[in-house]
């Protein structure tokens, strides 16, 4: 995905903070809205509202990821084509 070794360590680092703030941001969705709004941890309609939720935001992510690589995805990039 990044033919630019310097690039590398640059995107590590954005993946990661990436993935914490997501990680901690569904955290205190569920805490702080979710488990209030549906009267707990064992009511069905948490984990129905939650999955919602989740494949929503993973299909913009998914969407933006693809548009971004869209241009740099071709075979003369990485030396298939030869």
């Amino acid at each position: 995905m990044i033919n630019n070794p310097k690039q590398g360590l640059t995107f590590g680092l954005f993946d990661t903070i990436y993935n914490a703030v997501l990680i901690s941001g569904i955290t205190i969705f569920v805490f702080n809205y979710l488990e209030k709004y549906k009267d707990g941890f064992f009511n069905v309609g948490l984990y129905q509202e939650l999955i919602i939720v989740v494949a929503v935001l993973s299909a913009i992510l998914t969407f933006l990821e693809v548009t971004s690589i869209w241009t740099k995805n071709r075979a003369k990039f990485f030396e298939l084509g030869k």
